[in-house]
């Protein structure tokens, strides 16, 4: 949106562009538009450069076949050109930083700057740490159809009120129809996926075959409508890894997760306080592993025995 607004929309001479981002959906942008119309002048700049460099190489090459290889003429080309080569490099760069330095942060567009409400619709939030990242829970609700639905609306709603209110192209509506179709498609793909992977539960071959296709229809997807994306790595190991890991042990990834571990440092804990009173280290550590087994698998031991009966005192 901010490219099409430097490029063509704020270039039309019946454009008040200062009007135009003032607009609340729009203002975000003006930081942008400023850089890239900086950064164009600065590569326009370059581009002069460059055409002085062709040049001066045309003159360079003449001079060469003459066999003026050493006169004064060919050296003061030679030094014109170092300094235009070091001038076109010295733009190239600050272009680069400039652009840079107006690059829109995810949360402040005016797109992304949607999203936060709509995820506080759901009951959701970011986490102030691990990139913004979303804990396991509300991942779970956002892949439901109602959210997908919702999240992916943004930008067509959004292009709609632009195309209507400061009339913009169709072709800006268009655009964004066509992303919400793309991402709305490939969220519901990711969630059958999870939903069939992310559980403790025994699987059967059924729910292996069913796993293994819908990995496959995702990838498929994936690569055929992006493709000049990458595959991290996460999604390389539900690609590649997920269902033979499954299959292997015949329950979800869920079974295997970190909750089992915080649920055995909290048991270890338990009993440590029941242990503290034993002087002797290796004793007390003897008397706590003893007793984490016994706890977690009691048949170990030949099983909890029954009590003794009383003996009558009569």
């Amino acid at each position: 949106m901010g490219t099409y607004l430097s490029r063509a929309f704020l270039d039309d001479p019946d454009v008040d562009s200062g009007e135009t981002l003032l607009d609340p959906d729009l203002h975000t942008l003006a930081k942008y538009i400023e850089s890239v119309e900086e950064a164009s002048h600065l590569e326009r700049e370059r581009d002069e450069v460059w055409e002085e460099m062709l040049e001066m190489e045309n003159l360079l090459g003449w001079a060469f076949l003459q066999g003026q290889d050493d006169t004064l003429h060919v050296l003061s080309l030679q030094l014109k050109y170092q300094k235009l080569e070091k001038q076109k490099e010295e733009l190239t760069s600050k272009a680069e930083e400039v652009r840079k330095k107006g690059e829109l942060k995810l949360s402040t567009g005016p797109l992304g700057s949607l999203l936060d409400p709509v995820l506080k619709e759901f009951n959701v939030r970011r986490q102030s740490y691990h990139s913004q990242a979303f804990v396991g829970n509300h991942v779970n609700t956002m892949l439901k159809e109602a959210p997908i639905k919702r999240l992916t609306s943004i930008a067509t709603s959004k292009a709609q009120q632009l195309v209507e209110q400061q009339d913009m192209p169709l072709a800006v509506f268009t655009r964004a129809r066509a992303l919400q179709d793309r991402y709305e498609r490939l969220f519901t793909l990711f969630a059958e996926c999870h939903s069939k992977y992310s559980h403790a539960k025994p699987v059967s071959d059924e729910d292996i075959s069913s796993l293994d296709r819908s990995i496959k229809d995702l990838m498929s997807f994936y690569r055929t409508s992006f493709p000049q994306g990458t595959v991290p790595i996460k999604m390389h190991l539900l690609e590649v890894h997920a269902v033979p890991w499954m299959q292997r042990r015949g329950f979800g990834l869920g079974f295997f997760g970190e909750q089992g571990i915080e649920t055995t440092h909290a048991q270890f804990n338990n009993i440590q306080r029941a242990t503290g009173g034993i002087r002797d280290e290796t004793k007390r550590l003897k008397v706590t592993l003893e007793r984490h087994l016994l706890k977690m698998c009691p048949t170990r031991v030949g099983g909890i025995p029954a009590p003794n009966p009383r003996k009558s005192t009569n």
